[in-house]
């Protein structure tokens, strides 16, 4: 749910009056060079020139500062160029002009259980499913905290609902079959993540813990497989390159 723009987004009041033509004044007129400044930075952002980007939001907000797309995409932006601790700060100051709004919270919670703050994240995930009770993003970004925290039959919870949401959210098949594994319940955990690659194939995260499970049970060769194909799709994949290396010389 990588949203260039975010779905609730407002075009600013500037645009109307320019259209019928109400008079703007000078503070207007300030916001419409910011608009400009926006338009363009879009452009750099969907071209992947992520540090012009963060200049050009930057600029924007100085025109527009209580602007939540603005703060909303630099959060964006920053995230892309690896400065987590500065997009968490502008996901946060987009939720206290909008504070509703479930993808704003998600994403200020994955950067907060990237910290380790779990007690943070969930309260943001929390809050997005009082907003929308039946996501199943949100639900099983709950079970995921769960399972790190080892509460396996919790995690199990989250992802049962998120699935009776979605049947084809397949972040809850693996998220179940991690916690399934932990639990030592390997053929349960291994139909759930047949039923994610059944769902998503090309998802490196699933083959990697597939490839662990079948390490656990002694299969290697089906195991390297898996492994082979996490860095085939994603070739920085560490842990997958270092589970390679001991299913090798089992």
């Amino acid at each position: 749910m990588d949203h260039i723009v975010n779905k609730y987004f407002v075009f600013p009041a500037l645009v109307f009056c320019i259209v019928v033509g109400i008079p703007c004044g000078a503070a207007a007129q300030s916001r419409y060079m910011g608009e400009a400044y926006f338009e363009g930075t879009m452009d750099q952002y969907i071209q992947g020139n992520f540090e012009a980007a963060a200049r050009g939001f930057r600029r924007f907000l100085e025109f527009a500062p209580n602007d939540f797309n603005g703060h909303y995409l630099l959060g964006h932006t920053l995230k892309q160029l690896g400065d987590f601790d500065g997009a968490l700060e502008s996901y946060e100051i987009a939720l206290t002009i909008n504070p509703d709004n479930v993808d704003a919270l998600i994403y200020a919670g994955r950067l907060l259980r990237k910290k380790r703050d779990y007690d943070g994240a969930a309260a943001h995930y929390e809050k997005a499913l009082k907003i929308l009770p039946a996501d199943s993003e949100s639900l099983v970004l709950m079970g995921t905290i769960r399972y790190e925290l080892k509460d396996y039959e919790g995690a199990i919870g989250y992802c049962r609902k998120a699935l009776a949401s979605d049947p084809e959210y397949y972040d809850g098949y693996r998220t179940m079959g991690m916690a399934l594994r932990e639990m030592g319940k390997s053929a349960e955990a291994q139909d759930n993540f047949r039923k994610a690659l059944e769902i998503e194939p090309a998802n490196a995260h699933t083959h990697y813990e597939m490839g662990v499970l079948l390490m656990q049970l002694g299969e290697n060769a089906r195991a390297i497989e898996h492994l082979k194909k996490t860095l085939e799709l994603q070739p920085d994949y560490i842990k997958a390159v270092e589970g390679l290396k001991k299913a090798n010389v089992r």
